[in-house]
């Protein structure tokens, strides 16, 4: 939702604008300057000889009828521009030299309009067509002046006047042609920095609908002025909604953005849900306090899987070395013990030593599982399964296992047919190290109990707390839980809560510790989409 790039002139707009329209502005001033003539010719007190019969009156009329024309074919943009300048410049040039003549010659003053009408042409065809119009427009000058002469009436201020005239004229001439290559110049240079603009404002704009991160711009108040496509998605906003305020697009990004104006953090990270995934960074775009604010709301599913895709490359290949150069002389260390406990030499002392040795080198190899767990995990095929079930059948086999005690764990799914979409085999790894990891670390004076507990979160999604019955997780601890090799416990290899959320990334999930609802691990699947193979329960 961003607004438009700007209008930049087409070529034919730009080639009317230099042209076309600045000749309609000529016959505008052609048609006035006739209406001009007809009210002078009412208002004359004395009209020379031969201007008193119905010469002047048809003069001025057929001028009238050429200048309505001229205009029809200005607006027709036919014949061409240059010819239509030309043809209709000498035919007023023409009718100003008519008209002078039989208002009394040069000695009346009406010859100062030529010099006019020839500057106005020259804005219109400078250079050659302008100095053609000049030289016709004096040789009407030198023409009135001859006249004159035959006349037996010429007077120095006569032949002043016509050198004066026709110097008048070409300076015209000259003036307009520079003028006008000047306004051209000017109006290309214009075009050039109005296409720039434009194409600059368009890259921007492309460049802000391609952004990964969601963008908007409001003003000092909260008013809209710019927003990609990608925030109107991470907001799950409905396709039809007209947004004009920050507090209309999005309450908790209304709130965060008044807490920051508040008290301003640079680019620090507002989360806006519950899970942590999206946030918001706020840059303000002036020093006043009215000024608007960039808005910059990011994904950080997005950023996670990105650097858990380098972190998974670089436990690939630690994982390579770790297999050559650690496992497989460690396979040789817990055969030796093997061999050395069968000794019936060792004493009470000697057995305890080889005992804890021993579980070590478990531990040791623990860990090295699952890093190799980590860099050789396959991809997802998700399955449409019915949460209920699953979790039932789950619980079963984790009895079975021995990893949990009948009656030990609680299943709750509201409602009963909840389907979610995910991969059987990687769900059951999560949920084993969740399960482990309650068990292992629930802090209770009772037996541990775990309850599994699923609802519907919306259409798209539906979450699985794990529930156990310890103390909540300190502040402290749960902002490191997910962190490898974070662990505890001295026996703890820090690696399960940590392989459980890279797990559920992967495939589309999110895992986090929820500390403000139930002091649970919180884990949101989604639901299924179109028809998928649905699991079935392994009976046997």
């Amino acid at each position: 939702m961003s607004g438009p790039a700007g209008a930049t002139l087409t070529p034919l707009d730009f080639e009317d604008r230099l042209t076309w329209r600045p000749l309609r502005l000529y016959t505008f001033f052609r048609l006035l300057l006739v209406a001009l003539l007809f009210t002078l010719r009412l208002a004359w007190p004395r009209l020379p000889p031969g201007a008193d019969g119905y010469l002047l009156p048809a003069l001025l009329t057929a001028w009238l009828a050429m200048a309505l024309a001229a205009g029809f074919a200005a607006r027709l943009r036919r014949p061409a521009f240059r010819l239509q300048v030309l043809t209709t410049g000498t035919l007023d040039l023409s009718a100003i030299v008519a008209l002078t003549y039989l208002l009394g010659g040069l000695d009346s003053g009406l010859g100062i309009l030529l010099p006019i009408a020839v500057f106005a042409l020259a804005l219109l065809v400078p250079g050659r067509g302008a100095l053609f119009l000049a030289a016709l427009a004096t040789f009407g000058i030198f023409a009135l002046a001859f006249q004159a002469v035959l006349a037996g009436h010429p007077t120095a201020a006569t032949l002043s006047r016509t050198g004066l005239l026709g110097l008048a004229t070409f300076l015209s001439a000259l003036t307009g042609s520079v003028l006008s290559r000047r306004i051209r110049q000017s109006e290309q240079l214009a075009h050039r920095q109005g296409v720039d603009l434009a194409n600059l404002s368009r890259l921007n704009a492309h460049i802000v609908q391609r952004l990964e991160a969601g963008v908007l711009v409001v003003d000092g108040k909260g008013h809209i002025r710019l927003m990609n496509d990608r925030l109107w998605h991470q907001l799950a906003l409905p396709e039809r909604l007209e947004a004009e305020h920050i507090a209309q697009l999005s309450p908790a990004l209304a709130r965060a953005w008044e807490a920051w104006r508040t008290h301003p953090r640079g680019g620090h990270f507002e989360r806006l849900d519950e899970a942590g995934r999206l946030g918001a960074r706020f840059l303000p775009l002036g020093n006043r306090p009215e000024a608007g604010t960039l808005i910059l709301v990011e994904d950080r599913t997005r950023m996670e899987e990105e650097a858990r895709q380098l972190r998974l490359a670089a436990l690939g290949r630690l994982s390579a070395s770790i297999a050559h150069e650690i496992r497989n002389p460690l396979s040789a260390i817990g055969h030796a013990l093997q061999l050395l406990s069968e000794s019936p030499r060792l004493d009470a002392e000697d057995r305890h030593l080889l005992a804890i040795a021993v579980k070590q080198v478990q531990r040791v190899n623990r860990v090295i599982g699952s890093v190799l767990q980590l860099s050789r995990r396959q991809a997802a095929q998700p399955r449409t399964l019915v949460l209920a079930d699953w979790l039932n059948a789950y619980v079963a086999e984790a009895e079975e296992a021995g990893l949990l005690q009948p009656g030990q764990a609680r299943v709750d799914v509201d409602p009963g047919d909840l389907r979610v979409r995910a991969d059987p085999v990687h769900l059951h790894q999560i949920l084993d190290n969740l399960v482990r990891n309650a068990l292992e670390h629930a802090v209770t004076e009772e037996k541990v109990r775990v309850r599994l507990r699923a609802r519907r979160r919306d259409g798209h999604t539906a979450v699985l707390d794990v529930i156990d019955n310890g103390a909540p997780i300190d502040p402290e601890t749960a902002e490191r839980l997910f962190e490898p090799f974070f662990t505890r416990r001295a026996s703890g290899t820090g690696l399960g809560l940590y392989l459980a959320r890279e797990l559920a990334s992967s495939d589309g999930m999110q895992l986090w510790y929820d500390d403000k609802d139930c002091n649970c691990f919180r884990l949101e699947i989604p639901a299924p989409e179109g028809d998928e193979r649905e699991w079935k329960p392994t009976t046997g």
